[in-house]
């Protein structure tokens, strides 16, 4: 028996979504580029306070960072099929992972969730430490917005032989299981998260995984639904396996 259906909404449905994403990624270019140049200028201010330097430069360090990202959104949204390039070089795996929790610590301020560390040892790997980065942002980023107020997220570096981990686990409200399978989906977010007031554009995780397995390793998610989640990246020290 043959069974014949009109996907001709859906695939126009696909369509729009990703015209959408096109034009909103471009829009943002524009308006963050001028304050990329703004923060330059300022930062050429030679009677700058060293505090308030060093919050400057984070701020367009990151800046940078997004602009990179916004570049990405645009392409995929141009090509699901696009392989991203990566650019290995000598790095240290805790030292990246300090630099995403000092970026994103004042968004876990504001809600009193805790950081809570776990790695004691350096790390050093042959890997894209931009790409690596941005994975940990996700990671971290997810930690904190689903977590509870005044919940603890904790962030764990180890390594054992040939390859290395980061462990992210959080204290918020988890995914059930019925949508765990469906979390490294594109544009996939839960009924639970949808209805709440957390933005998101369901890309994340499936990039951040797409990202780990690049370098050889794979990117896994457990959760407890009202308990919280924990993410674990394995990856090869040396970049492939």
């Amino acid at each position: 028996m043959l069974v014949s259906r009109n996907v001709t909404s859906e695939i126009n449905a696909i369509r729009a979504r990703d015209d959408l994403v096109a034009s909103v990624s471009h829009e943002l270019r524009t308006p963050l580029t001028s304050i990329l140049g703004y923060l330059d200028l300022a930062l050429d201010d030679p009677g700058l306070p060293p505090r308030v330097a060093k919050q400057l430069t984070i701020a367009q360090t990151n800046g940078d960072r997004l602009l990179e990202l916004i570049a990405d959104i645009l392409a995929a949204s141009r090509d699901v099929n696009r392989t991203m390039v990566l650019e290995r070089s000598e790095c240290e795996l805790r030292e990246i992972v300090d630099r995403s929790v000092e970026s994103l610590a004042h968004l876990a301020a504001e809600r009193s969730i805790s950081i809570v560390r776990h790695d004691e040892e350096t790390v050093p790997l042959f890997a894209d430490p931009f790409r690596l980065r941005q994975v940990v942002d996700n990671l971290l980023s997810n930690g904190i917005k689903y977590n509870r107020d005044g919940g603890e997220l904790s962030v764990g570096v180890t390594a054992e032989g040939d390859t290395a981990w980061v462990i992210v686990r959080d204290t918020g409200i988890g995914i059930s299981d019925e949508d765990q399978p469906k979390l490294f989906e594109r544009f996939f977010r839960s009924d639970l998260v949808r209805n709440s007031t957390v933005h998101g554009s369901g890309l994340g995780l499936a990039i951040s995984r797409d990202i780990v397995r690049l370098h050889g390793g794979d990117l896994t998610v457990h959760s407890v639904l009202g308990e919280g989640t924990t993410a674990v990246v394995r990856i090869p020290r040396g970049g492939t396996e």
